[in-house]
């Protein structure tokens, strides 16, 4: 027996011959039922009436199942046609995001196929645009990209670009930095609405002065915690340190020494490079801590 269903999942079939079977198949059997009819009296008639009639109900079923898997094909066809529009790539390197849109839309993290489509493209666009992850981390990232859509009415786009930020700036994967704006939001840091501007703006500057993402989401959550209202004021109160820090004054020596810091070996490290910013900015914070 043919697996039809096995067959045409498979999608980029042509599923005509298929659908042209499975109707005459259809028909086939009603007309049986009409002509075997005539051979059995009124007390059979009605026995083997229904026996037929579950006959043809299969044939109609597994019409009904090729139309959706017919359409199905066509909806991920289409969605990974318009890929392949505004990527500009060829129709093979656009096949893979049929298998991705399938993924997408078959985990339920979307409404349709469409919609499933739309959020690979975002998706590629901001995070894959060399096409270097595998199919599983982009429907993988593509998914944790839709979640924190409909869990905190972030966009594809806006989460993405965040992301994207701190892949260039930290040197993280496509799933550690979405990873690291979903933590984020779990963790309140876009109370104010604008955790994602922090971190496309400063993140460079945070990763200029030696730190790490997980310093830099600590200093924003830091800062949060102590009352300054919004990120950007944490983050920014870390630019103005390097900047201070790294003037040369005697100002700037004067205050380390009055927070109980030897200036001279502290700002010896930080010129040598024995001593990141991000370090020196955590050392003074805490001898800040202890200032009555």
């Amino acid at each position: 027996m043919i697996e039809v269903p096995g067959l045409l999942s498979k999608l980029q079939l042509d599923t005509s011959p298929y659908m042209s079977g499975l109707q005459n198949a259809g028909n086939e059997a009603r007309n049986f039922s009409q002509r075997a009819a005539g051979f059995f009296g009124s007390a059979s008639k009605a026995a083997f009436g229904l026996a037929v009639a579950g006959v043809g109900a299969v044939g109609a079923g597994l019409v009904a199942a090729g139309q959706q898997a017919f359409n199905f094909s066509s909806d991920v066809q289409a969605a990974a046609g318009n890929i392949q529009t505004q990527l500009g790539i060829s129709a093979d390197e656009a096949e893979r995001y049929g298998d991705v849109i399938a993924t997408v839309w078959g985990d339920n993290f979307t409404g349709s196929i469409e919609e499933a489509g739309a959020a690979v493209l975002e998706v590629t666009q901001n995070l894959d645009q060399y096409g270097q992850l595998s199919d599983n981390v982009l429907a993988g990232v593509t998914e944790k990209a839709v979640a924190i859509q409909d869990a905190w009415d972030v966009g594809i786009g806006e989460s993405t670009n965040a992301a994207r930020a701190l892949m260039d700036n930290f040197g993280l994967s496509a799933d550690e930095a979405l990873t690291f704006v979903q933590v984020g939001l779990q963790e309140g840091l876009n109370a104010s609405g604008d955790f994602l501007d922090t971190i496309g703006e400063y993140s460079v500057q945070f990763a200029d002065a030696g730190a790490d993402a997980g310093q830099f989401f600590g200093i924003m959550e830091s800062g949060l915690q102590s009352g300054m209202l919004g990120t950007d004021k944490a983050a920014d109160l870390f630019k103005e340190f390097r900047v201070r820090i790294l003037d040369g004054s005697q100002t700037t020596a004067d205050g380390l020494t009055q927070l109980g810091i030897d200036s001279e070996v502290f700002l010896g490290k930080l010129a040598s490079g024995q001593m990141t910013v991000a370090d020196a900015f955590q050392e003074v914070k805490n001898k800040l801590g202890g200032v009555e």
